[in-house]
């Protein structure tokens, strides 16, 4: 697949978990990124188009790493997948003790 003819892209990240845009499976944060990234393929014709790293920064300027990967498919998802399923559960990077006295008050 061309990347240009992609209709639709999804990034699966080893530090959000949501749900399949196809599905109810749940794919990436803790769950196993292999098995998403394997899900998102076989059951739903994606092609992988880009793995790598990615680094942001936590509360403390710290480098938090996560890995991720990027896939295309030629065909819009199918939308029947359950509305709780496109939440995100974002699994940010830990915070600094001072950080965590300033938010309770």
């Amino acid at each position: 697949m061309d990347v240009r003819e992609a209709q639709a892209i999804i990034t699966v990240s080893t530090t959000v978990e949501r749900g399949c845009p196809s599905c109810s499976q749940r794919i990436g944060g803790e769950l196993e990124f292999d098995e998403s990234v394997r899900h998102l393929i076989q059951q739903h014709g994606y092609v992988l188009l880009h793995v790598g790293s990615q680094t942001t920064h936590d509360g403390n300027g710290g480098p938090w790493h996560s890995t991720v990967a990027v896939l295309g498919s030629v065909d819009l998802p199918k939308k029947n997948a359950p509305a709780d399923s496109a939440r995100f559960k974002s699994m940010d990077p830990p915070k600094s003790f001072s950080e965590l006295g300033e938010e309770l008050g």
